[in-house]
């Protein structure tokens, strides 16, 4: 037969368990959402849906009347037309494409040398692209709209 404390001690001692318990399923529990809120959570660089360029020809026109249209291919290719207002000449370059996060990297061979171009994509619908090149702190805007 117990006396007074035996049964006071065993209450509470699974009191202490319980709340031990609990204790430990709450540091479980937040941990479920906080974990993967550090993971990588940066507003800075969007997913970006590749798919949003394919099938399409971008176009813009720039300041000068200077035209280029860009053209995206699944298997991460690309081409580049740009047409110069003044002379009428067109260039046209073939390259690769990769994107990362919210960069868009352009490279291409240039008379032997490799290219490499990273961009900002600052906006991607279905019908316009806004990249932002920065250039030794000099940052340029270009708007291409989908055609």
């Amino acid at each position: 037969q117990e006396g007074k404390h035996g049964k006071a001690q065993n209450t509470l001692f699974i009191m202490k368990t319980v709340s031990k318990f609990l204790a430990m399923a709450f540091i479980l529990f937040s941990m479920a959402f906080i974990a993967p809120s550090c993971s990588s959570d940066n507003d800075d660089e969007p997913s970006i849906d590749q798919t949003l360029l394919l099938g399409k020809t971008w176009f813009s026109i720039n300041d000068y009347g200077d035209s280029d249209k860009l053209e995206f291919m699944a298997n991460g290719t690309m081409r580049i037309t740009s047409t110069d207002s003044e002379s009428g000449n067109i260039e046209t370059e073939t390259g690769r494409y990769t994107i990362s996060g919210n960069k868009l990297v352009f490279i291409w061979d240039n008379y032997g040398d490799t290219e490499v171009v990273t961009f900002k994509i600052k906006t991607l619908t279905e019908s316009m692209l806004v990249l932002e090149l920065d250039e030794d702190g000099d940052k340029y805007t270009m708007t291409f709209y989908a055609y």
